[in-house]
């Protein structure tokens, strides 16, 4: 295999994805509600990193760093040196979001074409983003591909997306009325039903017995975020509402939702595959 790969042509649903990630880019932590780190940190703990400190780790698809920021919580707490963490991610502007850190060495990449060579990575973590590759079963041979043999791949996706369900609460409050779930990436692959991450992690060349699923829950009272989220330019939905009377009534909606249940509670698969 090549050591260096170029990035495959942007389709129309990066596109998309692109113009998504770039206004969540500066905030992205606090409009999720820190739920996505809140799932890296309980993955690094059903998976933990390597303790050896000349260990390279790659967070795949990284966004603004949020593994990259849970990898060194979790060796600042155990008093340990953190090794080199190699950040990528396909979006610029996520990448320009990423904490300045001298162990932390950030680049853009495509997932589903890495530039690195076979046998790269002691350890991988692709944090709640299988959903935006346009071939996720690419982007796991090319995390295998460049996994050294005895490394660990762990890879996130939500079971229960906490801020989709609480959209839909809210849409049906505004509109008084049951609605149809909102649509949420990754649910045309069924990437939410159990073993269906870990069957593709089969196909990109793990052996079935060194893959395992677990389930982790998250919850954060962080709801301040959430109704940003949910009332700002960032879902088509909010798009709909054109008048400052209909603006006015979603804000209302969301806000009595996240008052009723008082927190942003999520359930995400932690599938682990041990080459």
């Amino acid at each position: 295999m090549p050591t260096h790969k170029e990035p495959l042509p942007l389709t129309d649903r990066d596109i998309i994805f692109q113009k998504y990630f770039i206004a969540l880019a500066p905030n992205y932590h606090h409009l999720t509600s820190n739920t996505t780190y809140l799932v890296a940190q309980k993955a690094l703990t059903l998976a933990p990193p390597p303790t050896d400190p000349t260990a390279l780790i790659h967070d795949n698809a990284s966004g603004p760093g949020t593994a990259s920021l849970a990898l060194i919580e979790h060796y600042k707490s155990r008093n340990a040196p953190v090794p080199k963490i190699i950040a990528t991610d396909y979006t610029p502007a996520m990448i320009s979001a990423l904490p300045s850190h001298p162990q932390i060495s950030a680049s853009v990449a495509d997932s589903q074409s890495l530039p690195f060579p076979d046998n790269h990575f002691a350890y991988s973590i692709t944090n709640i983003s299988l959903a935006n590759f346009n071939d996720p079963k690419l982007a796991l041979r090319e995390i295998n591909r460049t996994l050294k043999p005895g490394g660990i791949a762990v890879v996130t996706h939500w079971k229960d997306f906490g801020l989709g369900t609480l959209l839909h609460k809210a849409l049906e409050k505004y509109h008084g009325a049951k609605q149809p779930d909102p649509p949420v990436a990754g649910k045309e692959m069924d990437l939410g039903t159990e073993g269906v991450i870990q069957g593709m992690m089969v196909e990109a060349g793990w052996d079935g017995p060194r893959v395992e699923t677990r389930v982790v829950e998250v919850r954060s009272q962080e709801v301040e975020g959430a109704v940003e989220f949910l009332t700002g330019p960032f879902l088509p939905v909010v798009g709909k509402f054109q008048t400052e009377e209909e603006k006015g009534k979603w804000r209302d909606s969301v806000e009595g939702v996240l008052e009723e249940v008082g927190e942003v509670r999520c359930e995400g698969w932690v599938v682990v595959g041990r080459k």
